[in-house]
Protein backbone atom coordinates (compact mmCIF):
# COMPACT_ATOMS: atom_id res chain seq x y z
CA UNK A 1 0.00 0.00 0.00
CA UNK A 2 0.90 3.65 -0.59
CA UNK A 3 1.19 6.31 2.08
CA UNK A 4 -1.81 7.70 0.25
CA UNK A 5 -3.91 4.38 1.15
CA UNK A 6 -2.69 3.94 4.73
CA UNK A 7 -3.77 8.01 5.19
CA UNK A 8 -7.44 7.09 3.60
CA UNK A 9 -7.55 3.52 5.60
CA UNK A 10 -6.90 5.94 8.54
CA UNK A 11 -9.28 7.95 7.40
CA UNK A 12 -11.91 4.93 7.06
CA UNK A 13 -10.67 3.85 10.71
CA UNK A 14 -11.36 7.41 12.40
CA UNK A 15 -14.60 8.47 10.09
CA UNK A 16 -15.74 5.75 9.57
CA UNK A 17 -14.95 2.30 11.21
CA UNK A 18 -14.85 3.63 15.38
CA UNK A 19 -17.69 6.22 15.10
CA UNK A 20 -19.70 3.17 13.63
CA UNK A 21 -18.56 0.51 16.38
CA UNK A 22 -18.75 3.53 19.13
CA UNK A 23 -22.75 3.89 18.19
CA UNK A 24 -22.81 0.54 18.65
CA UNK A 25 -21.08 -0.23 21.83
CA UNK A 26 -19.40 -2.02 20.21
CA UNK A 27 -15.23 -1.10 19.81
CA UNK A 28 -12.32 -2.31 20.59
CA UNK A 29 -8.89 -2.76 18.54
CA UNK A 30 -9.50 -6.07 17.77
CA UNK A 31 -13.15 -4.92 16.27
CA UNK A 32 -11.18 -2.53 14.50
CA UNK A 33 -8.68 -4.04 13.07
CA UNK A 34 -11.40 -7.03 11.53
CA UNK A 35 -13.34 -4.09 10.08
CA UNK A 36 -10.36 -2.41 8.65
CA UNK A 37 -8.71 -5.63 6.99
CA UNK A 38 -12.89 -6.48 5.36
CA UNK A 39 -12.83 -3.41 3.61
CA UNK A 40 -9.20 -3.41 2.71
CA UNK A 41 -9.99 -7.24 1.07
CA UNK A 42 -13.27 -6.19 -0.29
CA UNK A 43 -11.30 -3.41 -2.28
CA UNK A 44 -9.42 -4.45 -5.61
CA UNK A 45 -5.92 -3.55 -5.12
CA UNK A 46 -6.25 -2.57 -1.62
CA UNK A 47 -7.74 1.17 -2.73
CA UNK A 48 -10.20 1.47 -0.21
CA UNK A 49 -12.15 3.34 -3.06
CA UNK A 50 -15.18 1.41 -4.44
CA UNK A 51 -18.73 1.13 -3.31
CA UNK A 52 -20.04 -0.79 -5.67
CA UNK A 53 -18.65 -4.14 -6.47
CA UNK A 54 -16.58 -3.55 -9.63
CA UNK A 55 -17.73 -5.79 -13.11
CA UNK A 56 -22.14 -5.40 -12.43
CA UNK A 57 -22.01 -7.48 -8.82
CA UNK A 58 -24.33 -6.64 -6.52
CA UNK A 59 -22.34 -6.04 -3.58
CA UNK A 60 -22.15 -2.40 -2.40
CA UNK A 61 -20.83 -0.05 0.22
CA UNK A 62 -16.69 -0.44 1.35
CA UNK A 63 -16.99 -3.70 2.94
CA UNK A 64 -19.25 -4.72 -0.49
CA UNK A 65 -22.18 -6.24 1.61
CA UNK A 66 -25.16 -7.49 -0.98
CA UNK A 67 -28.59 -6.02 -0.39
CA UNK A 68 -30.31 -9.23 -0.03
CA UNK A 69 -27.46 -9.58 3.48
CA UNK A 70 -28.48 -6.25 3.83
CA UNK A 71 -31.98 -6.80 4.06
CA UNK A 72 -31.25 -10.09 5.54
CA UNK A 73 -29.92 -8.20 8.75
CA UNK A 74 -32.85 -6.07 9.20
CA UNK A 75 -35.59 -8.27 8.57
CA UNK A 76 -34.33 -11.64 10.51
CA UNK A 77 -31.82 -10.09 13.24
CA UNK A 78 -32.30 -6.36 14.15
CA UNK A 79 -36.13 -6.21 13.85
CA UNK A 80 -36.43 -8.33 16.94
CA UNK A 81 -33.26 -6.18 18.39
CA UNK A 82 -34.91 -2.66 18.39
CA UNK A 83 -32.86 -0.94 20.71
CA UNK A 84 -29.40 -2.45 18.50
CA UNK A 85 -31.53 -1.62 15.62
CA UNK A 86 -31.96 1.77 16.69
CA UNK A 87 -28.42 2.78 17.25
CA UNK A 88 -27.45 1.21 13.53
CA UNK A 89 -30.19 4.18 12.28
CA UNK A 90 -28.15 6.82 14.31
CA UNK A 91 -25.38 6.01 11.90
CA UNK A 92 -27.62 7.78 9.15
CA UNK A 93 -26.96 10.85 7.82
CA UNK A 94 -29.40 13.37 7.83
CA UNK A 95 -32.51 12.08 5.82
CA UNK A 96 -31.22 8.51 5.02
CA UNK A 97 -33.41 5.41 5.21
CA UNK A 98 -31.46 2.24 6.46
CA UNK A 99 -31.79 0.79 3.15
CA UNK A 100 -28.76 -1.06 1.62
CA UNK A 101 -28.68 1.62 -1.21
CA UNK A 102 -27.28 3.86 1.93
CA UNK A 103 -24.08 1.89 2.00
CA UNK A 104 -22.79 3.20 -0.88
CA UNK A 105 -22.23 6.79 -0.03
CA UNK A 106 -22.19 6.13 4.12
CA UNK A 107 -19.70 4.04 5.46
CA UNK A 108 -20.79 4.74 8.82
CA UNK A 109 -23.58 2.79 8.35
CA UNK A 110 -21.85 0.44 6.30
CA UNK A 111 -20.09 -0.54 9.12
CA UNK A 112 -23.15 -1.32 11.22
CA UNK A 113 -24.41 -3.70 8.64
CA UNK A 114 -21.35 -6.41 8.64
CA UNK A 115 -22.83 -9.01 10.30
CA UNK A 116 -20.11 -9.49 12.81
CA UNK A 117 -20.27 -6.30 13.38
CA UNK A 118 -23.64 -6.84 15.22
CA UNK A 119 -22.45 -10.27 16.34
CA UNK A 120 -19.85 -8.30 18.85
CA UNK A 121 -22.33 -5.83 19.97
CA UNK A 122 -24.78 -8.30 20.86
CA UNK A 123 -22.50 -11.01 22.34
CA UNK A 124 -20.76 -8.02 24.90
CA UNK A 125 -23.88 -6.55 26.08
CA UNK A 126 -24.97 -10.04 26.79
CA UNK A 127 -21.55 -10.26 28.80
CA UNK A 128 -21.99 -7.57 30.48
CA UNK A 129 -25.70 -8.36 31.56
CA UNK A 130 -24.44 -11.52 32.79
CA UNK A 131 -21.86 -11.59 34.19
CA UNK A 132 -21.44 -8.28 35.93
CA UNK A 133 -19.64 -8.33 38.36
CA UNK A 134 -18.28 -11.93 37.97
CA UNK A 135 -14.97 -10.64 36.39
CA UNK A 136 -14.83 -14.28 34.84
CA UNK A 137 -16.31 -14.90 31.22
CA UNK A 138 -17.27 -18.81 31.57
CA UNK A 139 -16.52 -21.39 28.89
CA UNK A 140 -18.80 -21.28 25.96
CA UNK A 141 -19.66 -17.61 26.12
CA UNK A 142 -19.93 -16.01 22.81
CA UNK A 143 -16.69 -13.93 22.65
CA UNK A 144 -15.73 -12.19 19.69
CA UNK A 145 -12.53 -12.11 19.76
CA UNK A 146 -12.40 -16.33 19.52
CA UNK A 147 -14.23 -15.75 16.05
Amino acid sequence: MTQANFDLARKILLDAIRPALTSLTAGGVAVEQLLLVTAIQESPVNTLIHRQQLGGGPALGLFQMETATHDECWNNYLKFRKELGEKVKQTLDAGQQPLAQAMKVNDRYGGCNVPRTLHASVSRTARRKRYRGNGKLLEGTLQYSSR
